[in-house]
């Protein structure tokens, strides 16, 4: 995660467009979700992250720099499929 992000306390106030358009229950989900994440220690985030099916799939152990980027359509495909 961006650090930048992280730091981030206005959830609301952020300009973008609605990725949830197909998807109300992953929308009220991840907005329950945020504040949560929000209190929850760097490293824990971490922890949690690498549990993610997504995450697994696109990381390498042998890449050097570990700067695979995950497409936003899967991250948001997992969660809403925990929902």
């Amino acid at each position: 995660m961006l650090p930048e992000v992280y730091r981030f306390k206005d959830i609301d106030g952020l300009n973008h467009k609605n990725i949830f358009t197909s998807n109300p229950d992953a929308e009220d989900f991840v907005k329950n979700l945020l504040p949560q994440i929000f209190k929850v220690s760097d490293f824990r985030l971490v922890d949690i992250s690498h549990a993610d099916k997504v995450w697994k799939k696109y990381f390498n152990t042998n890449d050097k720099k570990h700067s695979n980027s995950m497409p936003l359509e899967e991250i948001i495909e997992d969660y809403a499929d925990k929902v």
